[in-house]
């Protein structure tokens, strides 16, 4: 099958995907900072069927294709697309048999991920002023401590 009618299955087979599970993730994503938002169908079917075509001749039927899509979707489905963009050049690059794409995939995005996962934390509920501000120390006299706030703008 050449890569366009691959590509057309891929979207068949993606499509197929359950509504329930489709609205759902739909419903958590416009909650995501846009760091994190996940990867479009379009995205998703364009990076993995790139790396699935490189090993398909190894003997996988157009149902087994279509499943692998399926699951690989159900796997990878809240990866950001430069995330799973990174994953799949180095699945692309290292995997030659289907199997391997994935945690290939999961294994490139698994740091990215987290790190982001973090800093979206952070930047949800950053430390206010009140939580860092300096203690007045016993030793230091009004004055001192005066001087020292205008000199770091405090």
């Amino acid at each position: 099958m050449g890569e366009m009618g691959f590509n057309k299955a891929a979207s068949r087979a993606l499509d197929a995907l359950p509504e329930q599970q489709s609205r759902s993730l739909a419903t958590q994503t416009t909650q995501l900072p846009t760091s994190l938002q996940p990867a479009s169908r379009d995205q998703f079917r364009t990076e993995l069927t790139s790396c699935l075509i490189l090993t398909a001749p190894s003997g996988m039927t157009k149902e087994d294709r279509n499943e692998w899509l399926k699951v690989a979707w159900g796997t990878l489905r809240d990866l950001p697309p430069d995330i799973l963009a990174a994953g799949c050049k180095v699945a692309r690059e290292t995997c030659d048999h289907p199997s391997k794409i994935v945690p290939t995939i999961m294994r490139e995005a698994g740091p990215w991920l987290g790190m982001r996962r973090r800093s979206a934390r952070y930047v949800e509920s950053p430390v206010t002023p009140t939580e860092w501000q300096l203690e007045k120390p016993d030793n230091i006299t009004p004055e001192q401590m005066a001087e020292i706030r205008k000199e770091f703008g405090i």
